[in-house]
C-alpha cells in the first residue's frame, strides 16, 4: 500500500511539473497554486468519480507491467499453490525486510523533524538582540537578510542596514507572505515531507513550490507598488543573497533563495491578460480533476478481491505451517517421554534381577 501511494504521488508530481511548464509565462501565483493539488493528494486519500482520471491510468500502468489484464481465478489458485510449498520461511523473510524498511523510514522521519526543530531554535538564537520596529517588525543587527519566523504570530526580521528606500518593498514581501498564510503552508509542506521524505519526486515538489511561492510574492509587490521599483528590488536581492546561509532550511522560517531566478522572473515580469489568467485558472482547474479523480471499475475490484484471496491464502500457509511445527514438537515430546519410560522401565528390570 504505501508503495502504491508513492507511486501514484509520483505520477501526480509528474502531472503537476507538466502543467507548471506550460504555465510558465504566466504570473507564478498560479503555479503555487498548483502545488495544492500535491498536497490534498499527499493529505486525503480522495477519490471523487471519474472515468479519465489518474487513478486510471495507474492501473493501466501497473497492469503493463505486470503482463496481465487482472489477476484471475487461476492465478489465485496458482499463487495459494506456490504460497503453500513455500511455507512459512519465505514469509518470515519478506516480514523482515518490511521491517528493515520500516525502521529506516521511521528514522529518516525523526531526522528530518530533529533538524526542523533545532534550525528553527538556531533562528530564534539569531533575533534574541532584535529591537521592536513596529506592529510585527523587528530589527536586528547581525543579520543579513529579511526573513519570517513563527506560526502563530508569525514576526518579520530585518536588518538594520535597510535603506529607507528598500524598506517599502521588503517589508510589502514579508507581509504578503502572512497575509496569505505561507508560513502554515510552509510548515505543512515541511511535515509531508518528513513523512514522504523517501520519494525524491516529493523533495523536488517541495522546493519547487517553495520557489513559486517566493516569485509569487516578488509579483505580489510588483502589483502593488509599480514595476519601477524593478531595478532596485534587483539590486536588494543581490545584496541579501551573501547572507543567505544565515536562515537555515526551517519549515518555521524562510527568506531569500533563489536570487538569480527571482531577479529573472522580477525584471520579466507583465501584468497578466484576462485571458492569460482565464487559461492558467482552467488548467489548473483540469489538474485537480485529472489527479484527484479516478474511476472504481468491476476490474478493480476483482483484483481487490484477488488480492485480499492471495493475502488470505498466505496467512493459511503460514498458519498451516505454525500447525504442523506445533504437531511435530507435540510428537517429539510424547517419543521422549516413551523413551523415558522404557529407561525407566529397565533400569527396574535390572534393579530385580
Amino acid at each position: 500500500l504505501f508503495l502504491q501511494r508513492n507511486g501514484i504521488l509520483t505520477l501526480v508530481i509528474l502531472a503537476v511539473l507538466l502543467v507548471r511548464l506550460l504555465l510558465r509565462r504566466l504570473p507564478k501565483k498560479y503555479s503555487y497554486l498548483l502545488w495544492s493539488v500535491v498536497g490534498i493528494r499527499m493529505l486525503l486519500k480522495l477519490q471523487l468519480p471519474s472515468r479519465f482520471g489518474l487513478l486510471s491510468l495507474w492501473h493501466y500502468m501497473t497492469q503493463q507491467i505486470s503482463g496481465s489484464q487482472l489477476i484471475t481465478g487461476q492465478t489465485v489458485t496458482g499463487a495459494t499453490q506456490g504460497l503453500s510449498q513455500a511455507g512459512s520461511g519465505l514469509g518470515s523473510g519478506v516480514n523482515q525486510i518490511l521491517q528493515i524498511c520500516m525502521l529506516i523510514w521511521i528514522a529518516g522521519m525523526i531526522v528530518l523533524l530533529l533538524y526542523g526543530i533545532l534550525s528553527y531554535f538556531k533562528c530564534r538564537r539569531m533575533t534574541v538582540q532584535a529591537v521592536h520596529m513596529e506592529g510585527n517588525i523587528w530589527e536586528c543587527d547581525h543579520l543579513t537578510t529579511p526573513f519570517v519566523l513563527g506560526i502563530v504570530r508569525p514576526r518579520i526580521y530585518i536588518p538594520f542596514h535597510l535603506s529607507a528606500e528598500e524598506k517599502p518593498y521588503i517589508l510589502a514581501h514579508e507581509t504578503y507572505h502572512i497575509k496569505r498564510g505561507d508560513p502554515i503552508v510552509r510548515l505543512l509542506a515541511f511535515v509531508l515531507l518528513t513523512f514522504y521524505w523517501i520519494n525524491p519526486f516529493v523533495w523536488l515538489a517541495y522546493f519547487l513550490m517553495i520557489r513559486d511561492m517566493e516569485m509569487s510574492c516578488d509579483e505580489a509587490v510588483l502589483l502593488q507598488l509599480g514595476t519601477k521599483i524593478r531595478k532596485a528590488y534587483s539590486n536588494s536581492l543581490l545584496t541579501f543573497a551573501t547572507g543567505r546561509k544565515q536562515v537555515t532550511f526551517s519549515p518555521l522560517a524562510f527568506g531569500e533563495s533563489d536570487t538569480s531566478g527571482r531577479i529573472k522572473n522580477i525584471l520579466d515580469f507583465k501584468k497578466p491578460k484576462v485571458w492569460g489568467s482565464f487559461l492558467a485558472i482552467l488548467a489548473v482547474i483540469l489538474a485537480a480533476v485529472f489527479c484527484l479523480t479516478g474511476q472504481k471499475t468491476e476490474d478493480d475490484t476483482s483484483a481487490s478481491q484477488s488480492e485480499q484471496q492471495v493475502t488470505d491464502s498466505s496467512r493459511s500457509a503460514q498458519a498451516e505451517a505454525a500447525k504442523q511445527e506445533t504437531e511435530a514438537a507435540r510428537q517429539m515430546a510424547e517419543q521422549t517421554q516413551q523413551d523415558a519410560a522404557s529407561a525407566e522401565d529397565a533400569k527396574q528390570a535390572a534393579a530385580q534381577k
